[in-house]
């Protein structure tokens, strides 16, 4: 399923996964539900439904940096939005179109309210250099770009903003550079040489 060039319908008939368990591995919400049907509901033949076990799909991620979200109507526009929000979003989405399924579990906690979320956000904003908050989205594009962009051999950088160097100064303020030499311009035109408290490359 989803964007990989190979299929597992490219070895076997979909028909033969009907009576094991199966994981789904891509695709959008929509997607994924006509699969479900077809492994699971009544056939002509009397074969066994399949007992889905689990699916997953990183879509909401990747598309996310295109400005848009997943919804039960279809792609979003979010050029609003920051990365983290819009990714919120189509899973808030992806929940409510397996709720209206019975596919979400009826009862009980879920995983996020067991555990809590698995990425806390900081408690105080950490700013870019350049004056952007690391939240924003970031305006060079996504880490398919940066990977063309980026020279990681290079000890001046540029750095992806997520490889960012962050540096915390005295007076409370947490700066996150691309460059060295970003860096250095910063902090010799703000007067804050001998003013580094922490350091995190």
């Amino acid at each position: 399923m989803g964007r990989s060039n190979i299929k597992a319908w490219h070895f076997s008939d979909i028909a033969n996964w009907r009576g094991h368990r199966v994981h789904l591995l891509g695709a959008s919400p929509t997607k994924q539900w006509r699969v479900i049907q077809e492994l699971t509901q009544p056939n002509l033949t009397g074969d066994p439904p399949a007992d889905i076990i689990g699916l997953d799909w990183n879509g909401p991620q990747g598309i996310a940096y295109k400005g848009e979200s997943w919804s039960r109507d279809g792609w979003q526009d979010a050029d609003f939005l920051t990365i983290r929000e819009t990714v919120r979003r189509s899973l808030r989405e992806m929940r409510a179109f397996w709720e209206e399924r019975g596919v979400w579990p009826a009862e009980g906690k879920t995983p996020i309210e067991r555990l809590e979320p698995a990425v806390k956000e900081p408690d105080d904003p950490i700013w870019a250099a350049n004056g952007g908050d690391l939240s924003d989205p970031d305006p060079l594009g996504s880490p398919d770009e940066w990977a063309e962009l980026v020279d990681y051999e290079d000890e001046d950088g540029p750095y992806p903003i997520e490889q960012a160097i962050i540096v915390t100064y005295e007076d409370g303020r947490t700066f996150a550079y691309r460059t060295q030499t970003e860096r250095n311009y910063v902090e010799y035109h703000e007067g804050l040489w001998d003013e580094v408290v922490d350091e995190r490359p």
